[in-house]
Formats: C-alpha cells, structure tokens, sequence
C-alpha cells in the first residue's frame, strides 16, 4: 500500500513549508510543492496537502500583512515546486507512449469519475472514532480563553499548520468514509493535538493547586477506564479467544491444491469474486504475468468504455480457470450501480457466451463459486 508514501511526502512538506517561515527563505517552497507531488503520484489524496498549504500561506500573508511575500515568493515557488515534480513523470509517460492513462487514472478519474458515497459513513464513528475524539478534545481545549492565545500564538505557526493540514486533508471525506482515507489528515490532527496538550498541560500545571492536579489525574485515568471497558464490551469480547487459538490452515492447502491442479506454473486465472481474488492467488501462488487489480468502481468505469478489453482478455492462451458465481458477477462496487444499465447486461451476457464457448465447467470445492477450465487442458 502507499499510504507510507503519501504520510512520508506530506510530513516531509510540512516541515519544508515551516522553514520558510522561520529562515524567510522561500526557495523551502520548492522542496515543498515538489514533495507534495511526489505524494500525489502514490495516491492523489496528497494533493490536498497542497491546498493545505495555499490556505496557510494565504493566511500568513494577511497575518503579517506580507501580499507582496505571498504573490511574489511563496506562491510562485510553491507552484515551481508542483510542476518540476509534474514535469518527470509526464516526460515519462510522454515518452512511453502513456500519457493518457498517467492523466486518465492519477487525476481524472479519482478526481472528477470516482462516485461520492455514504456506504461507510459509519468508519467515522467506528474505525475513526479514536481520532476524532483525541482532535475533538484538542480543539475544545485550544479554544479555551486562558490557552487560545498562546496556542495559537506566532512562535507556534507549526500548530496552525498542522491543523490547516489535517482539516483540508479531510475533505476527501465528501468522496466517500473509507477508514483508510482518515490517513492524509490524521497524523497532522495528532501533530496538532500533542501540542495542544502539551501546552494546555503545561499552563494547568503552574497554575493549579496540588489538589486539582490529583483530582484531574483521577478524571482522566477514570475516563480512559470507562473507554477501554466500554470497547470491551461493544467490541465483542468472545473475540479474545482469537489470541489462545491455533488455527488449521488445512483448508488453505485443499484450496490452493485445486488451483494449482488446473493452472500450471506460469499460467494465470481470472476471478471476479469480491476479497477473494488476491487470497486465490497468493495462496495457490499462481501469480498473474501482468499486475492485477480489484474490480472495484474503477474498473468498473474502464470495463463501461473499453468493453472490447473484458472479452480480448479470455483470448489470452495463458488464461487457465475462471471463477465467477453464475447468477451474478460479484463486483466490488460500493454504488451498487453496476448492472443496472442495458450496456452492462449485455456486455456480461457477451462475456458469458464466449466463456461457455472456449472453457468448460468443473466442480467446486469451496461453495459458491463457479468454475470454468479451458477446453482441452
């Protein structure tokens, strides 16, 4: 997964963007944009990063009362910094003959094609609960009258940074709640809660009295209590088990025998069952020759204009086994959309035909699945 990469790029921007304050040199803006980009070639969520800073700059130019700074230096070098990152891998593909597809699948399609949905609103209060709560509390605290002046103070721009950071890399959130899109803003809410608590802490403990410090001490220690029982207890505690439980992975060998029985090594097969087709593979450790892909929305939407690709591909001689069920071709598709259209009906029923043409049924051990071989093997 690249969301490391993308973590990496955008600390590594955050740091290039706080140097620019502190040394007033804005060639750090440079190395800035060029890093957020870098980020964005692993996954284009990254990019927000980049609009995180144009806000802060923004900001930091109407706080100093520095427009000239802004429009002549930072800007310009942030945008220097974006476009030589750009510059190498258009070259790239340009000269690959590629460019296309890099513009098709970096930019276009998770940006203007990829369907905002609501089919995991509920990681945000499930998987990203923890997160939020820990920012919740921070920024409670950083608006408090006593504290909010020097929190939000000049010598700590890298706390408001943080912040612009993690509240624009949420955005990607009015595409769709998957738990893994929490990772762009997260680290920066956790950078933005520690100092909060830091000097929160650090104010309360000058100013209070032994007693109030015990007392808060209690409070948060029965708070954290609370929490864990209360996980404990909605979080299934027959789960415990799993950690005294030896499991038999007989099953997988069964499974990866039947495979590896009809695709010989170098060969491939093609599965179109959701979460089941990157296991078949890596336990029968019949690799395809060619990087596969989930069918999820994306595909979906290449499938939906280049049809002629989901028939070529059972031209393939190398193609072994096939396994789809036969009543509906399980996609992972989150907007339920898929089937829905005269087009895709059709291009399934094509796809069926020419299956039953060039391969042939064989049993199933597993259930639920129907396989097919290719005639004469």
């Amino acid at each position: 997964m690249p969301d490391g990469f993308v973590f990496l790029a955008g600390i590594a921007a955050y740091w290039c963007t706080l140097r620019t304050l502190r040394t007033d040199r804005p060639a750090w803006l440079v190395v800035a944009g060029l890093l957020v980009l870098v980020g964005v070639h692993f996954k284009t969520v990254a990019g927000f990063y980049g609009m995180a800073q144009v806000a802060f700059l923004i900001l930091e130019g109407w706080r100093q009362r520095a427009w000239r700074k802004l429009f002549v230096a930072w800007l310009p070098c942030l945008a220097a910094g974006a476009t030589i990152g750009l510059l190498a891998p258009v070259a790239y593909f340009k000269a690959t003959g590629r460019l296309e597809a890099f513009w098709q699948w970096t930019f276009y399609y998770p940006s203007v094609v990829y369907p905002s949905q609501t089919t995991n609103f509920f990681n945000l209060y499930t998987k990203l609960g923890a997160v939020h709560l820990v920012f919740l509390v921070a920024l409670f605290c950083s608006l408090m009258p006593g504290w909010r002046r020097q929190i939000y103070a000049d010598q700590n721009r890298g706390t408001v940074l943080a912040l612009t950071f993690g509240l624009f890399s949420y955005l990607v959130l009015f595409k769709g709640q998957a738990s893994h899109y929490c990772f762009p803003g997260a680290p920066f809410f956790f950078i933005f809660s520690a100092a909060v608590f830091l000097i929160s802490a650090s104010r309360f403990l000058k100013a209070a009295s032994p007693r109030r410090i015990a007392a808060a001490l209690f409070a948060m220690a029965a708070v954290l209590f609370l929490m864990a029982l209360t996980s404990v207890l909605l979080y299934r505690p027959a789960a415990l088990k799993r950690f005294a439980m030896l499991r038999d992975y007989s099953d997988e060998q069964t499974y990866a025998r039947f495979i590896q029985s009809y695709v010989p090594p170098g060969k491939h097969f093609l599965m179109f069952v959701p979460y089941d087709e990157t296991y078949s593979y890596w336990v029968s450790h019949r690799y395809p020759p060619k990087p596969f892909v989930s069918i999820d929305e994306k595909c979906i939407w290449f499938f939906r204009n280049h049809p002629e690709t989901v028939l070529a591909v059972l031209d393939d001689p190398g193609l072994m086994l096939v396994g789809f069920r036969p009543d509906k071709v399980e996609l992972v598709d989150q907007t339920q959309s898929f089937g829905t259209r005269a087009e895709d009906i059709a291009l399934w029923r094509r796809f069926e035909e020419k299956l039953r043409h060039a391969f042939e049924p064989i049993p199933d051990i597993r259930g639920g699945v129907f396989w097919k071989r290719r005639a004469g093997n």
